[in-house]
């Protein structure tokens, strides 16, 4: 399991949604969304809203997939580019950097098949963009 916070510019008209794609990747290797099954791979992202300020959105973000960039690409391209992510069109980046962290990640031990899980707090930056 992942599981990150992002902060978006914006605020999302649902709570709760799941965006699924294909993402590609250009020749200057820059990923976008297309429904063309046979340029991209499935991608699937499940967006939570936590809380809003008057011009920014906390979303949490569990990835059913993980290809490269995806939760940039799926928040950029329904019109709420990740704060700081100026590559899919932020136009703000008051804490000099993404505004994306990731909070909790499992998996099972390569060779024990143990359970591990490890949560990390965001940064103390975090909470003054909301």
């Amino acid at each position: 399991g992942r599981t990150y916070l992002a902060i978006i510019e914006g605020h999302l008209v649902r709570n709760q949604q799941t965006i699924e794609s294909y993402l590609a990747e250009n020749r200057i290797h820059r990923c976008y969304s297309t429904q063309d099954h046979s340029k991209g791979k499935r991608a699937i992202t499940h967006v939570k809203v936590l809380k809003r300020s008057a011009h920014r959105t906390l979303a949490e973000v569990q990835l059913e997939t993980g290809r490269k960039h995806q939760i940039r690409v799926h928040l950029a391209e329904q019109g709420h580019p990740i704060v700081g992510d100026q590559a899919y069109g932020s136009r703000t980046n008051p804490i000099r950097r993404l505004a994306l962290h990731a909070a909790r990640l499992a998996f099972k031990h390569p060779r024990t098949g143990k359970p591990l899980e490890f949560v990390s707090q965001p940064p103390g930056l975090f909470g003054s963009l909301i």
